[in-house]
């Protein structure tokens, strides 16, 4: 039994072929600089669609930014003999390249992630269900952990959040002076004479 793979047109064929057969290195890296510039605005597309999946707070500029290593690997692994145009080839090099950069940047474990995710959607079913507020050690007993064991190893369960005193990584640019502002006044209280 033969497969039929359907060929697709691949877009940018001309620059893909200079591209992949030059030998020179500077000539390969401009042709390769080309490329990312033509390709750049799927890395930004991309990383829209990733930050919205993402449970943390991530820019989809800092995302883009991840998302370029992704697309240099992609550029440097096609194959114009694979059939399948260079977008779909290189998506998944790209959101995978911008979440690796996500969790080696995180100070949070993945498994305390995870384990927060799992509490935070039981807690959220609960409260639907209930129609009313649930306490932790009734999401807790839900999932089956013992108080003991949950109070011993709450670090498991609820990542450590930091803030900056001075406003300058919890808020943005139009608000960071707000911060300052309330955080110098509040110490001038403290100050004795």
């Amino acid at each position: 039994m033969e497969v039929c793979v359907k060929k697709q047109k691949i877009h940018n064929l001309d620059l893909w072929n200079k591209f992949q057969n030059e030998k020179n290195l500077i000539k390969k890296s401009k042709l390769r600089n080309k490329l990312i510039e033509i390709y750049y605005p799927l890395v930004q597309k991309i990383s829209y669609r990733v930050s919205k999946n993402l449970y943390w707070n991530v820019q989809p500029d800092e995302l883009a930014s991840l998302g370029v290593d992704g697309l240099y690997s992609a550029i440097e692994r096609f194959s114009l003999t694979a059939g399948v145009d260079f977008p779909v080839f290189a998506n998944r090099r790209i959101s995978g390249s911008m979440i690796d950069g996500v969790r080696r940047d995180d100070i949070i474990p993945r498994s305390v992630r995870t384990n927060n995710n799992i509490f935070e959607k039981t807690m959220l079913e609960m409260e639907t269900e209930q129609g009313k507020k649930v306490t932790e050690f009734e999401v807790i007993e839900k999932l089956g952990i013992s108080q003991s064991d949950y109070l011993k190893n709450i670090k498991k369960y609820r990542p450590v959040g930091f803030i900056s005193l001075d406003g300058t990584d919890i808020c943005s640019d139009s608000k960071q002076e707000d911060y300052k502002k309330d955080f110098t006044e509040g110490s001038k209280i403290f100050k004795t004479s």
